[in-house]
């Protein structure tokens, strides 16, 4: 949906990512969230 980004987002989550799941692009942001993370502690 058009708008699930924006709402998820503003809800307070991370990111957002849509389907279908590519296993490379998802870890790849995992990895991005864990280290700026790691970085602000």
């Amino acid at each position: 949906m058009a708008n699930d980004r924006d709402k998820a987002l503003e809800a307070g989550c991370d990111d957002y990512d849509t389907k279908p799941i590519e296993l490379p692009r998802l870890l790849g942001k995992m990895l991005t969230l864990l280290l700026a993370r790691e970085a602000v502690s």
